[in-house]
């Protein structure tokens, strides 16, 4: 299956081959994050911190202002939830264009268990001013996020990707306008009533509901988090009786919280279902995935919800 880690890796490795000031930066986990060839080929632009991921972004910021493009890589769990202070005052306030690969979030994370499955990385980021929230769900938009976070010159910009491949039916979906719009939109060939919002790897089981012709939905994929088209989806929200939005991720805070917003923005009322974690920490297993099930944020709950 493909790997939007491997493709956030390879994306990043040729364009710092193009950009000497491109600094891969990170805490230990090289490997994990996919700065390993950065570090192997490009030693001149690779900086190991150790297990310090409060002294990484500090550092990173630091960078900045020397006029370098730093790309920080850790887990989510760590980073930002670790180094969440400095992110806020040293780049965030600041306005201090770092990069940030937050890696290893939710459930899907898998053996790790409970303290390593970050359910909370939205919450953590999308409240922070001047913050760009980028989260790939594919293969194209993994290369999309990538190329944008190191073209950003003064935002900060923090993209997050999973641990475990996405199925290869995403990749047949096309970005379209994703550049205009922030978001993917599917349109199913039937007349549906329900549209379904999800972002990140729990997208694929938005798209198992999508494809059955059991329970038509239209579908839109969450990418750029922070600088989508608000008028736009807010005009598609308006066209369906009920909205479905699926998220990895704890109830308040995520991706559920920004479109609860933006309803409220533009006075629209709807049957709304909130797939999610309801403020539960994970558990271990073996294949990350398949907590998803026991966590019902499945294909099965989701399809249930369209039919409800």
């Amino acid at each position: 299956m493909p790997s939007i880690r491997k493709t956030v890796a390879s994306t990043l490795y040729n364009l710092a081959l193009e950009d000497t000031s491109v600094v891969a930066m990170t805490a230990d986990l090289a490997e994990s994050v996919g700065f390993d060839k950065i570090r192997e080929k490009l030693p001149n632009q690779f900086v190991e911190a150790g297990i310090a991921e409060q002294e990484l972004m500090s550092m990173a910021a630091g960078f900045s202002l020397s006029g370098k493009k730093p790309v920080v890589g850790s887990y989510a769990a760590f980073h930002p939830g670790r180094n969440w202070d400095q992110l806020r005052t040293s780049v965030c306030y600041n306005h201090t264009p770092v990069r940030i690969i937050s890696s290893h979030y939710g459930l899907s994370v898998g053996g790790d268990g409970a303290t390593h499955q970050c359910l909370e990385y939205l919450a953590l980021t999308l409240c922070l001013p001047h913050l760009r929230v980028l989260v790939p769900f594919n293969t194209e938009s993994a290369v999309w996020c990538t190329e944008q976070m190191i073209t950003e010159d003064y935002h900060p910009t923090v993209l997050f990707q999973p641990r475990m491949e996405h199925k290869a039916e995403l990749d047949k979906v096309e970005l379209g306008e994703i550049t205009n719009n922030g978001f993917v939109f599917l349109k199913s060939e039937e007349e549906a009533k329900a549209l379904v919002i999800s972002a990140g790897l729990i997208s694929e089981e938005s798209l198992k509901a999508y494809e059955d012709e059991d329970t038509p939905c239209d579908l839109v994929f969450m990418v750029d988090l922070t600088s989508y088209d608000q008028e736009k989806l807010a005009k598609l929200i308006y066209s369906y009786s009920k909205i479905i939005i699926v998220e990895e991720h704890q109830e308040f805070g995520g991706i559920g919280s920004l479109l609860f917003g933006l309803m409220a923005r533009y006075k629209l009322a709807r049957d709304i279902r909130h797939v999610c974690i309801r403020k539960e920490f994970g558990k271990s297993a073996r294949v990350g995935k398949d907590l998803w099930p026991k966590y019902h944020i499945d294909t099965q709950t989701i399809k249930q919800h369209i039919l409800d």
